[in-house]
Parts: C-alpha cells; sequence; structure tokens
C-alpha cells in the first residue's frame, strides 16, 4: 500500500477518508482491464474515539504524504520513521 492512495476529504455532511486501492494484486492495469476502474473505499467519521477515520487520519499525520504506508515505529519519540516495515528474520540458536 502506498500513503498516496489514502486522501482525507470532508462534505457538508461528513469527514471522510477515501482509498482508492489502484495498485492491488487483483487489479492489473492491463489490455484486458483497462475496463475497470479501481476499487475506491469511503471511511465516515464517527462520534466514537475508536472510529477508524480518527486512528487513521492520525497516522497520516505522522507519515509522509508519499511512498509506503507501513512505516517503522521509532523508539526514540512517539512517530514513525521514513523506513518501510520490513520482514522480521528468525534467529536459529
Amino acid at each position: 500500500m502506498d500513503a498516496l492512495q489514502f486522501v482525507v476529504c470532508s462534505s457538508v455532511e461528513h469527514a471522510y477518508i477515501l482509498l482508492n486501492s489502484w495498485n492491488s494484486k487483483t487489479f492489473n492495469v492491463g489490455f484486458e482491464h483497462r475496463r475497470l476502474c479501481p476499487r475506491s473505499i469511503k471511511q465516515f467519521d464517527s462520534d466514537s474515539e475508536k472510529c477508524v477515520y480518527k486512528i487513521v487520519s492520525l497516522y497520516l499525520s505522522m507519515i509522509l504524504k508519499n511512498g509506503p504506508f507501513y512505516r517503522k515505529l521509532l523508539l526514540s519519540a512517539l512517530g514513525f520513521g521514513k523506513q518501510c516495515v520490513g520482514t522480521i528474520r528468525c534467529l536459529r540458536i
């Protein structure tokens, strides 16, 4: 996932986050799929503190606007670094 896929929008009634899934493994932009539109998902704001809108918008404000969506957590401060999350290798003892 890319951070550019997420857009924080606001309408007259509600604020929402729009996810445009244009680079998923099931959406291939080839000659066979040129008539398909990428799927757009809206997540609306609610009054709950645990709503997805508030969590994702807070996370989006803490990471870079472009590049990978999943970032490494900084140990020195509350925030996320420039490096994307990688795989963890298991060590054999």
